[in-house]
């Protein structure tokens, strides 16, 4: 009923991402950008959900437009951690390290984060 609106359109993509139904969620999400092509927020989403589906440069171009419009801590982390699964681990310090240092509320206790930056660490032979 409101196919326009791209805040139900957006939550309805999460739903679907919480549910792990990524096509449905990547239609939302794709559909949401489309209404609202500046908002960084959107575009991690979407990057999220191709992370998901294995579609990691669909991926990258996503969490790279979001982090241009407004580079975040959580962006730079779906990044970070988008090369860890790519076996491109000092990107993914480069990426993490950027997180750690953008001014956040909640990042002292985010431990996703840290633990990301850690294992680059681990698996870059010297670092």
């Amino acid at each position: 009923m409101r196919r326009n609106d791209w805040v139900t359109l957006a939550d309805l993509g999460s739903f679907h991402f919480r549910h792990q139904k990524y096509d449905e969620a990547e239609k939302d999400f794709r559909a949401v950008v489309a209404l609202v092509p500046d908002s960084p927020l959107q575009h991690r989403n979407l990057g999220g959900v191709y992370i998901e589906m294995g579609r990691f440069m669909d991926a990258e171009r996503e969490l790279l437009k979001s982090i241009e419009l407004a580079a975040t801590p959580s962006a730079y982390s779906n990044l970070g951690a988008l090369y860890i699964y790519l076996g491109r681990y000092p990107d993914a310090i480069v990426a993490l390290n950027k997180a750690i240092q953008l001014p956040s509320a909640q990042l002292a206790t985010n431990y996703k984060v840290w633990g990301n930056l850690a294992d680059a660490y681990r698996y870059t032979p010297d670092e």
